[in-house]
């Protein structure tokens, strides 16, 4: 040992703590010492050996050019492979439609370039775009041995509610989940406006359709706003005509934007969801809605809200709409037709009047029970019937509004204990509604098939 000074110093003339460092390093293996290298200053070896290897090896580089080299040289690397695994769109671009993304080869070939408009996917000679009616031509599913579904005839005309209704086991989820091809039919066809959907792409013949489902099936990631504009964004729309969807579907079905926009699905009680899943499945306005048993796991009072909902949508949007239930009260309420299922096969396809008045057979009439007259009134209300005109002198009698349904008029004739009440249409008096206006409604075909 030697002397440098007062400190005491090891054979290569190194600092004692330097020399103990360097004896750590060199016990590591080689792959660490030549890290501690480069971060201690030295240079990167350089490639290729002979003299630019040995001088690079004994070269000592200031620390911070050290780094600023092996940085550039790495980002440079990872840079290449990046281009060449993936095409990065501009973050301006990224809303718009992205031609790679849709499924059909026609589209595929038009990805080097991203164009201003949502390009839709031509799945067929009509597309599904102008998709309203839906015709089921022989649909059988068979699992094994059982078949859920056996030979089902069904024709859903444009703008119409059809229920799915049945008992448990009848094959009415299975019916709508081969409409958007969830499942696939083992014989039959679907033909989805002229066009068999056995021909379109299932990726975009899905996003052609809204779907609610029980569970409702948000993204618990996501804020509401995000979760309703899901599909609008898939389809590329741009975000300011995104931003006005997602107002436009909030305020449809009673939520306020300001409020609801920000939070996220674990803040919101089971009706909010359930509404928050029907702004979702029509925030891109899709011509068929498919709803299997979307009001099945709410209390009874947000379930009668959200039917009420669901029927002034309905009137005011005019969609083809399949809804799955076996409730009886609510198909009634919501369906133009209801389609009566039993072990997969079609019972009666028919108005809840019709079924009434001229059920197809004994199970039809079992189903129902004898009380559907009293269930159809709810689908009518005092303006669809024929009133008794008003006496003479304004009488002092209970007063109710034309618009309420037939069942709320007898609700509130009996509660009062009046003898009849004054219907009232903007204001003005229009005639009576008592117990002999209900019986003849009933009794009168055509004043209950006219809805």
């Amino acid at each position: 040992m030697g002397s440098c000074g007062d400190r005491a110093v090891g054979v290569r003339g190194l600092p004692d703590r330097a020399q103990h460092a360097r004896r750590v390093r060199e016990s590591r293996p080689r792959r660490h010492r030549r890290r501690e290298r480069h971060r201690h200053g030295a240079a990167p070896p350089a490639r290729g050996g002979g003299d630019a290897a040995r001088i690079a090896g004994h070269t000592r580089w200031p620390a911070r050019r050290a780094r600023a080299e092996h940085r550039r040289r790495h980002h440079r690397r990872s840079r290449g492979r990046r281009r060449a695994r993936d095409v990065r769109v501009p973050r301006g671009e990224r809303d718009r439609e992205r031609p790679h993304a849709l499924g059909c080869a026609a589209d595929r070939r038009a990805r080097a370039h991203v164009r201003s408009r949502p390009v839709r996917c031509r799945g067929g000679p009509h597309g599904v775009e102008g998709a309203r009616v839906i015709e089921i031509v022989g649909l059988t599913k068979s699992y094994g041995e059982h078949r859920a579904v056996d030979g089902l005839d069904l024709r859903i005309e444009t703008g119409e509610l059809t229920v799915l209704l049945g008992p448990s086991g009848a094959g009415k989820t299975t019916v709508l989940r081969c409409i958007n091809r969830l499942i696939e039919p083992t014989s039959g066809r679907i033909l989805v406006d002229g066009v068999d959907a056995s021909t379109l792409d299932p990726v975009e013949l899905r996003r052609s359709m809204g779907y609610v489902i029980q569970n409702v099936g948000l993204f618990p990631n996501m804020t509401i706003r995000e979760n309703v504009a899901a599909v609008p964004r898939l389809l590329g729309w741009d975000k300011k005509r995104t931003a006005e969807r997602v107002e436009e579907m909030l305020d449809a079905v009673g939520l306020d934007p300001a409020r609801y926009g920000p939070k996220y699905p674990r803040q919101l009680s089971g009706g909010e969801a359930q509404r928050v899943g029907v702004a979702r499945a029509l925030a891109a306005d899709p011509p068929v809605l498919l709803m299997d048993e979307p009001f099945g796991a709410v209390d009874p009072l947000t379930r009668e809200r959200l039917q009420k909902l669901m029927r002034d949508l309905q009137r005011r949007l005019k969609k083809t709409v399949v809804f799955v239930t076996h409730d009886i009260d609510e198909a009634v309420l919501l369906a133009d037709r209801i389609a009566l299922m039993r072990d997969g096969r079609l019972e009666q396809h028919d108005t809840p009047e019709a079924m009434w008045r001229r059920p197809a057979n004994e199970f039809v009439s079992r189903f129902f029970g004898e009380n559907l007259g009293l269930r159809v009134i709810i689908r009518h209300c005092l303006a669809d019937v024929r009133l008794k005109p008003l006496p003479d002198g304004a009488p002092d009698l209970p007063r109710i509004d034309a618009g309420v349904s037939l069942k709320e008029a007898l609700a509130e004739l009996v509660g009062r204990r009046a003898r009849a009440l004054v219907v009232v249409r903007d204001g003005s008096p229009v005639g009576l509604f008592d117990f002999d206006v209900l019986v003849e409604s009933l009794a009168e075909e055509s004043a209950c098939d006219a809805r």
